[in-house]
C-alpha cells in the first residue's frame, strides 16, 4: 500500500498547481457549447501534393474523421507532416519508431499492439504493415483501456491510423545493410501498390531479404576449451572423471596426469608414453569458430494483399491474404566422438583403458530451417446511428521444419579399437567407411488456427453526464497443433488442440461532465467495468474483471485508474511443440563457474496450467496549452502472477526447484539442460514509466512552385520524447516452501543477468525540407547476478544510439525544378549502434566468461544501411 501511496504522489506531481490556475477563467468555449472538448480537429486533407499539414491543435468543435470511440482522449497524436519528419517508410517502421510509446506493462509480455484503422477494427498487423507512410493522414497513440472498447483485453495499447482519402503511388526500395565489423551483409529490395478512392483501397506489397551467414571465426574470439577436451588430433583421459591416466606417465611428468594432449606425430606411428609428457595436463585446443555461425544465412520472401472497398450500403469489408517463407542456415560446430583405447592397443602406451576425445574432421553439423506461413483475414465494419459493429473471421497456417544434419556414429570405430585393428588409428584421419553418418534429426510444426468474432460497441442510454459507452464481443476459435521430432531414428510425437468460446462485456458511465455541466466542480468523470469468459475444451472456463475511472480534474489532465483480475492460458505452441535438441550450445553454468557445451532441449511442455494475473494501475496524461505540443505522461502498475509461465537458466535456484531439467555427469559437470517452459508458483512486479513528448512545428506552409506538381514549402519539424522505467520490484517464488528470488538484487530467471532498476529511452528528431536526422539512444542500468563465489556475474550498463538521416530529393527546390525525375526519391543513410557499444559482463575475478563474450552477445555491433526508394 505505502508503494502505491508512493507512486500516486509522483504522479500528482506531474499537474503543477499552475493547472488549477487555469480554471479561474470562464468555461472553455468547447464546454459552453456542449460539444466534446479535448478533441483534435482531422488534418486538411492536401491530397493533390505532397505539402504539410498544421500541427492537431486542441481546439476541436467535433470528433476528427478517424478518431476511436469513445471519450478516452489519444495520449499522443502525430499529424502527416510529423510523421514525414520521422524519415520513415511505411506502418511497419512507424510502429518500430514508436516502440517505447506503445509499450505496455500491463500484459505479460510479448502482447501485440492493438491496431485500429480509421477507428475501426483491422484484420491484424499483416493488413496496415505494408501502407506507406505518405498515405498517412495521422496517427494515435490510445490508452489500453480503449483496448476494452474494441473488445480486446486491456493489457496492449492502442494505435489508430487514419489514411488519406485519396492516394495513389507505386513505390520501390532497395536497401543494403553491413556490419562495420564485416562479415555480414543484407539486402532487402521490395515493391508496394497502394491505391486509394474514399472507401476503396488496394495494398499489395512484395518484398525479399537476404542476410549473409556470420561465422564466428569473422569476430576475434579466442578458441573455446571446454572441460570435456574435443580436439581434431585428441586428448586422452582417466576412463573415470579426473582419475590419472597411468602413474607411470605422472612419474615421467614429475605430476599426477589427468589429461595429455596428443602430439601431432600421433596420426604417423605408433607412440611412446614419453610422447605424452609435453602434453601432460594440457589439452589440445581446436579452433572450431569456422566451423559455427554466430548468424545464420537468410532468405525471406512475402507478398501481402489487401482489398478494402464498401458493400450493402455502408459496410466496410476489407480482405486481407500474406504469404510468407524463409530458409535459414546454421552452423553448430564439429561433431565430436569420445572413443575407449582398450590396454595393449598398438596406438597405446598405457597400461590401462583411457579414453579418447576427438572432432571428426568432416563437415560442420548444419541446421536448416524453413519457415511458411500464410495469413487470411476479413472484416466488415459499419454503423447505425450510434452503434457501430464488425464482423471479422481469420485463418492462420503456420509451418516449421528443421533438419540437423552431420552427426556420426563412432561404434564401428569404437569396434575396430576393442579389435584392436591395425588400420584404425584413434589419434589418426578415420576411414569414411567407420564414420557411419547417423539419421538426419528432424522437427515438424504445423500451426493452424481459425476464428470468428462478432463486436458491436454504441450508446444504450443518456445520463445527465453523457452517454452510457458499452461493448460486446463475442468469439469463437479453433486452434491445432501438431509436431513431430525425430532423434537418432526415433520419432517422437507430440499434439495439442484447443476451441475457445469466448465473450466480453465492458460498460463506461459517467458521473460528472465539465461539457454538460454536471458537476463541473470535480471536472469529467467516468466509471468503467468489463468481463470476459473464455471456455477452453483443454483448461476448462477462464475469467476476467476488470474496473475503473478517467477522471479529467483540469482540462489539461486526465488520470487512469483500473484494477484488473486475469486467467490467462498458456499457448499451444508452449504447450505442444515438438522437442528440439541443439548439441554443442554453449551457456555459462553458475553452478561450476564456467562456460560449457551441453545439448539444450526445447519445445512444449504439457504440464503448464493457466495462470492468474492481478493488475493495478494508475496513470496521468497532461498537455499544458502553455507547451505547444507537449506532453507528459507517467503510469504505475503493479502485477502479480500465481503461476506464471517462466523459462529456465543454468542457476543453482532454478536447479533446485526443478531437478529434472539438469542432467549432470559424474564430475558435477552439465551434460543436459531442459529450457522448455514452466509454471513459477508467482511473479510480482512493480514499476514506474513516465515520459515527455514534445512536437514543434516552425514556420508555415508556402504555395505551390515550381515545375514540378504539388511541390510546395515545408514547414520545419522538431521532436524530442523520453521515457524512463523505473522498476520498483520484482521477485519470483519458483514453488512453495523456497525463498523469493529477487531479480533487482541479484537473482535472475535468465542468461543475461537480473533485471535493470532503470532504462532510458530517448528520441529526437528534425526535419526542414524533405531533409531531416532521426537520433534515438537507449540506456539501461547495470545489474549482478550472485551465482555463489566464483559464479558472481557483473552486467555492466549499457547505452546504444541510433541515427538516420535522410532526404526526399523532390522537395528540394531547385533540385526538383531541374530534374523533375527526382520527384518521389528518398535517399536513407541509417547507422544502428553508432558508437559500436556492446555488452561487457565480468566474473568475480574480472575476466569475462567465453559465452559472455561481448561478440556473442551482439554478433553484429555498428550496422550502416543505405537505401533508395523511388515513388511513381
Amino acid at each position: 500500500m505505502k508503494r502505491w501511496l508512493f507512486a500516486l504522489s509522483l504522479l500528482a506531481g506531474v499537474a503543477p498547481q499552475a493547472l488549477l490556475a487555469q480554471q479561474a477563467g470562464p468555461a472553455s468555449a468547447a464546454g459552453d457549447r456542449g460539444v466534446k472538448p479535448d478533441v483534435a480537429p482531422a488534418p486538411p486533407e492536401d491530397d493533390a501534393g505532397e505539402g504539410d499539414d498544421p500541427e492537431i491543435v486542441v481546439t476541436g468543435h467535433q470528433a476528427p474523421r478517424g478518431a476511436a470511440v469513445g471519450d478516452v482522449q489519444p495520449d499522443v497524436q502525430f499529424s502527416r507532416g510529423t510523421i514525414r519528419a520521422f524519415g520513415i517508410n511505411s506502418m511497419s517502421e512507424l510502429l518500430q519508431e514508436l516502440a517505447p510509446q506503445i509499450r505496455s506493462a500491463q500484459g505479460r509480455g510479448g502482447e501485440q499492439t492493438v491496431i485500429l484503422l480509421n477507428g475501426r477494427r483491422t484484420t491484424g498487423l499483416s493488413e496496415v504493415r505494408d501502407i506507406p507512410a505518405e498515405a498517412i493522414s495521422r496517427a494515435e497513440i490510445l490508452p489500453e483501456e480503449v483496448a476494452l472498447k474494441y473488445g480486446y483485453p486491456a493489457d496492449q495499447r492502442v494505435v489508430n491510423i487514419v489514411l488519406r482519402k485519396r492516394f495513389h503511388a507505386l513505390i520501390a526500395e532497395a536497401g543494403d545493410r553491413l556490419s562495420t565489423d564485416g562479415g555480414r551483409n543484407a539486402v532487402d529490395p521490395g515493391l508496394v501498390y497502394l491505391d486509394i478512392k474514399h472507401d476503396r483501397r488496394v495494398n499489395i506489397a512484395v518484398q525479399y531479404q537476404h542476410a549473409d551467414a556470420l561465422l564466428e571465426s569473422e569476430r576475434s574470439l579466442p578458441p573455446f576449451a571446454p572441460r570435456r577436451p574435443y580436439d581434431l588430433v585428441g586428448n586422452v583421459t582417466a576412463l573415470t572423471p579426473s582419475g590419472e591416466i597411468d602413474p607411470a606417465l605422472g612419474a615421467l611428468a614429475g605430476q599426477a596426469v589427468t589429461i595429455a594432449g596428443a602430439p601431432t606425430i600421433a596420426a604417423s606411428r605408433p607412440l611412446a608414453l614419453g610422447d605424452f609428457v609435453a602434453g601432460a595436463n594440457r589439452a589440445n585446443v581446436t579452433d572450431t569458430t569456422p566451423y559455427r555461425t554466430l548468424l545464420p544465412s537468410s532468405e525471406r520472401g512475402s507478398i501481402n494483399a489487401s482489398y478494402s472497398r464498401n458493400v450493402f450500403g455502408n459496410v466496410a469489408a476489407t480482405l486481407n491474404g500474406r504469404l510468407e517463407a524463409s530458409d535459414d542456415v546454421a552452423l553448430l560446430g564439429l561433431p565430436r566422438t569420445k572413443l575407449t583405447l582398450p590396454e595393449g592397443s598398438a596406438f597405446s602406451p598405457f597400461a590401462n583403458d583411457v579414453a579418447v576425445y576427438r572432432y571428426a574432421d568432416t563437415a560442420p553439423l548444419t541446421r536448416r530451417t524453413k519457415d511458411l506461413d500464410g495469413h487470411l483475414g476479413l472484416t466488415l465494419n459499419s454503423h447505425a446511428g450510434t452503434w457501430q459493429w464488425s464482423l471479422s473471421g481469420i485463418w492462420d497456417h503456420t509451418e516449421e521444419r528443421t533438419r540437423m544434419v552431420g552427426r556420426i556414429d563412432p561404434a564401428a570405430i569404437d569396434a575396430g579399437l576393442a579389435a584392436h585393428d591395425p588400420t584404425v588409428n584413434p589419434f589418426g584421419t578415420f576411414d569414411p567407411a567407420l564414420l557411419l553418418a547417423q539419421m538426419p534429426d528432424t522437427t515438424r510444426l504445423i500451426d493452424n488456427t481459425g476464428g470468428v468474432d462478432a463486436m458491436i460497441n454504441g450508446s444504450p442510454l443518456h445520463l445527465p453526464a453523457g452517454k452510457v459507452l458499452t461493448s460486446l464481443r463475442l468469439g469463437a476459435t479453433w486452434s491445432a497443433l501438431d509436431g513431430q521430432a525425430v532423434r537418432g531414428g526415433v520419432t517422437q510425437i507430440s499434439a495439442a488442440s484447443r476451441s475457445d468460446t469466448s465473450g466480453q462485456l465492458s460498460i463506461d458511465v459517467p458521473i460528472t461532465s465539465r461539457r454538460n455541466n454536471v458537476m463541473a466542480a470535480l471536472g469529467t468523470l467516468s466509471l468503467n467495468a468489463n468481463v470476459a469468459v473464455h471456455r477452453l475444451s483443454d483448461l476448462g472456463t477462464l475469467w476476467t474483471f476488470g474496473y475503473g475511472l478517467v477522471w479529467s480534474p483540469v482540462q489539461p489532465l486526465r488520470i487512469i485508474a483500473s484494477m484488473t483480475e486475469e486467467d490467462g492460458a498458456p499457448s499451444l505452441v508452449q504447450i505442444g511443440a515438438p522437442v528440439l535438441t541443439t548439441p554443442n550450445a554453449r551457456l555459462f553454468d553458475f553452478a561450476q563457474g564456467e562456460s560449457a557445451e551441453v545439448s539444450r532441449i526445447e519445445g512444449g511442455n504439457a504440464a503448464l496450467v493457466a495462470d492468474n494475473r492481478h493488475v493495478f494501475k494508475v496513470g496521468a496524461t497532461w498537455k499544458p496549452g502553455w507547451g505547444g505540443g507537449l506532453s507528459l505522461t507517467a503510469n504505475y502498475v503493479h502485477a502479480r502472477t500465481r503461476d506464471a509461465v517462466a523459462a529456465l537458466a543454468v542457476t543453482p535456484a532454478l536447479e533446485a526447484a526443478f531437478p529434472d531439467r539438469f542432467v549432470r555427469d559424474a564430475a558435477g559437470m552439465l551434460t543436459r539442460f531442459d529450457a522448455r517452459p514452466v509454471n513459477v508458483a508467482r511473479d510480482s512486479r512493480e514499476e514506474l514509466r513516465w515520459g515527455v513528448n514534445w512536437l514543434k512545428a516552425i514556420g508555415g506552409t508556402g504555395a505551390a512552385t515550381g515545375r514540378v506538381p504539388g511541390l510546395r514549402k515545408n514547414t520545419n519539424r522538431l521532436s524530442f520524447a523520453l521515457y524512463h522505467t523505473w522498476r520498483l520490484r520484482h521477485d519470483v517464488r519458483l514453488r512453495a516452501g523456497l525463498p523469493v528470488l529477487d531479480l533487482l538484487h541479484g537473482d535472475t530467471l535468465a542468461m543475461t543477468g537480473g533485471d535493470p532498476r532503470h532504462e532510458i529511452e530517448a528520441q529526437a528528431g528534425f526535419a526542414r525540407d524533405g531533409l531531416g536526422l532521426r537520433l534515438s539512444a537507449n540506456w539501461r542500468g547495470a545489474t549482478a547476478v550472485r551465482g555463489g563465489g566464483a559464479s558472481d556475474l557483473a552486467f555492466g550498463d549499457l547505452a546504444t544510439a541510433n541515427l538516420r538521416l535522410f532526404a526526399n530529393l523532390g522537395q528540394q527546390t531547385a533540385l526538383a525544378r531541374a530534374h523533375p525525375w527526382l520527384d518521389g526519391v528518398k535517399l536513407t543513410l541509417a547507422v544502428d549502434n553508432l558508437f559500436n557499444a556492446r555488452p561487457r559482463v565480468t566474473g568475480a575475478q574480472g575476466a569475462t566468461p567465453y559465452v559472455y563474450q561481448p561478440v556473442l552477445l551482439d554478433p553484429l555491433g555498428r550496422t550502416i544501411r543505405f537505401s533508395l526508394r523511388k515513388t511513381f
